[in-house]
């Protein structure tokens, strides 16, 4: 079962002040604790994440500091939401069977839970 993770983090954090994803918790942007659980998910076998081309870098750096070994594609994201996930979209695998959004900014997912909406798709 091949199964592909869109993270959009393209937003530029407009009414929050500063882009979310960045912001620091415990000394890590808060898109490293979103990242995560992706990474240890044996169900989830690519990432994409789209970004705004300025933070292509910092996200790739990012990424490079979960030590989990993981198909991972920073792409650039579009102008709206919806846009950056059409871009990626077009990046995944093309042997992925099912395809799970989740924003940069919501660290609260955990890799229990992306097992059990990836597993559960199975019988649908």
């Amino acid at each position: 079962m091949l199964a592909s993770a869109i993270i959009p983090a393209a937003g530029s954090g407009k009414r929050f002040g500063e882009k979310k994803q960045f912001k620091e918790i415990n000394g890590k942007p808060l898109i490293y604790y979103t990242l995560a659980p992706f990474f240890e998910s044996t169900v989830i076998d690519d990432i994409v994440v789209p970004v705004q081309r300025n933070d292509m870098d910092e996200v790739a750096s990012i990424i490079d500091s979960i030590t989990m070994k993981k198909k991972v594609n920073v792409i650039e994201g579009g102008k709206t939401r919806q846009d950056s996930i059409h871009n990626a979209l077009g990046q995944i695998n093309n042997r992925t069977r099912f395809v799970c959004v989740h924003d940069a900014a919501r660290p609260f997912i955990t890799k229990g839970l992306i097992e059990k909406v990836i597993i559960s798709l199975k019988d649908c």
